[in-house]
């Protein structure tokens, strides 16, 4: 029905409906989440899809008890065993949903980033980027632990957006303002890509390749919008599951088309080793590819062994890091200045048959199918933000309600075909923007200013309060140098380094 559907964004309207589990996400009532037991494969890539949903709800408190990490006691755990603050993810499926959160079409533009940037320097801001990453994301929980302390009046922060309001009156307001921006930019990017890749390996009739381009990103956008109508996310489970295998599985294929490219051809001659002359502009794009620190309240909720967190989050981030550099560096050595904003449009050019052309199309179909599927959860955070701003005053003509919120999200759909199709020409660009605006302020500036206003004001020594102050500053500069190094490449003005 249409009020149940609306229950699964707005969450309970009167005491008589369910009372949810405190182990399961706060936006979603239990009934709606897949039976089944919760180590089951397809149901833990079900709960991932719930996580999307947590990242920013609204207003919305968790009030039961908690007990911060530091200082636990076999009591305490005890008393989190009776308020059922854990949720039930073992570590596989923790470590899936880091995975999940990091590794996805942002990868694709790495090699790219590197032609822009050079081997040794690119390497060394994806390094950077990645260790501040882990950094602020330990932050941030720091700054929950404290928050939750009982010594601490007010409610447990359940989101980031919960932790912002506790450290400014606004604070709420900036860190939903980001989520959307990034949110929305990475919608974009969705469209755009789909538009890009599928460009590269399919010509229709006779067509320009801005129209094209025009009809390909209104297709898809015509299929996704009714998509994002959908309340129950646990229906996303199976999509979920496909779309990470058919990701991890292209990524598997470009490393290996890259490798092979390196037998046959050696190196490209054109590989800067060092620093490249547009090093400026590749900053936004590492920062696009690691912002998922939105997420990491979220998946630690659904953790069964939460005091673990720390552990499995810095072993992923390892992981990542790597994997994100090996990409990065072998892409760009097989193909040097010939490689594509997206590295996937390069695997054609490495066909010598008809067979390996076919299977690169069906690559290319499926990573859009992948992409299609993605792209309704990435608008759910955008949604239930925006939604609870707009229509908190309308509750009572729920039938109404319920059609006035689809035609509200076919409308954020149609925003972000607009800019993907403003942005498309240069959608290398686009990105390094969104990861400048957008993804550096979230990933570092607010991570280190909540820290040092809630954790490090209370320490005896300032060490901890200049090191919060340092990524404040590094991450200030680095989002404006950035910016402007992407715009005025963008404008075919590059700033361009002496190298």
């Amino acid at each position: 029905s249409v009020g149940s559907l609306e229950q699964l964004s707005e969450g309970p309207t009167s005491d008589s409906q369910p009372k949810r589990s405190m182990s399961h996400p706060a936006s979603l009532d239990s009934s709606h989440r897949p039976p089944g037991r919760g180590g089951s494969f397809l149901r833990a890539f079900a709960d991932m899809s719930f996580l999307y949903g947590e990242m920013e709800g609204g207003e919305r408190r968790r009030t039961e008890s908690y007990t911060p990490r530091k200082g636990r006691t076999d009591s305490d755990s005890a008393l989190l065993e009776h308020t059922h603050r854990h949720g039930e993810s073992p570590i596989s499926t923790t470590c899936l949903a880091f995975f999940k959160a990091f590794i996805a079409t942002g990868i694709l533009f790495i090699p790219q980033g590197y032609y822009n940037g050079g081997v040794v320097g690119s390497t060394l801001v994806n390094l950077l980027c990645g260790a501040l990453a882990t950094h602020c994301m330990g932050l941030l929980l720091e700054c929950r632990d404290s928050l939750a302390d009982p010594s601490n009046p007010g409610p447990v922060p359940r989101t980031y957006g919960d932790i912002a309001a506790r450290v400014h009156i606004h604070g709420r307001k900036v860190v939903q303002g980001m989520i959307v921006c990034s949110q929305i930019g990475f919608c974009c990017v969705y469209l755009s890509f789909i538009a890009g890749i599928f460009r590269s390996s399919f010509i229709i009739g006779s067509m320009s390749v801005t129209v094209q381009s025009v009809v390909v990103m209104s297709s898809v956008a015509a299929i996704a919008a009714p998509l994002t109508w959908i309340r129950s996310l646990h229906l996303f489970g199976l999509t979920n599951l496909i779309a990470m295998a058919i990701v991890f599985s292209a990524i598997g294929i470009i490393v290996a088309g890259s490798i092979y490219q390196l037998a046959e051809h050696g190196v490209a001659a054109s590989v800067k080793w060092g620093v490249n002359e547009n090093f400026l502009m590749f900053f936004g794009t590492s920062v696009y590819a690691f912002e998922g620190i939105s997420m990491v309240l979220p998946i630690e909720a659904e953790m069964a062994q939460p005091h673990k967190m720390h552990t499995v989050m810095r072993s992923c981030m390892l992981i990542i890091v790597v994997f994100i550099c090996t990409v990065g560096t072998i892409g760009y050595m097989a193909f040097g200045d010939g490689v594509q904003d997206i590295v996937l449009k390069n695997l054609s050019g490495l066909c010598t048959s008809q067979l390996c052309s076919d299977l690169v199309k069906l690559l290319v179909v499926l990573y859009c199918v992948s992409v299609l599927f993605t792209f309704p959860l990435m608008m759910v955070p955008v949604v239930k933000i925006l939604e609870n701003k707009i229509f908190s005053h309308a509750e009572n003509d729920k039938d109404n309600l319920f059609w006035r919120k689809n035609l509200f999200r076919t409308g954020l759909v149609g925003l972000c075909l607009v800019v993907a199709i403003a942005a498309n020409k240069s959608l290398e660009h686009f990105v390094s923007i969104i990861g400048s605006l957008a993804c550096i302020p979230l990933a570092f500036v607010l991570p280190a200013w909540f820290h040092m206003e809630v954790v490090a004001v209370h320490m005896e020594t300032r060490a901890a309060r200049i090191g919060d102050l340092t990524i404040i500053v590094f991450g200030l500069v680095a989002m404006a140098v950035s910016f402007v190094a992407s715009v005025a490449s963008w404008a075919e003005s590059p700033i361009l380094l002496p190298v």
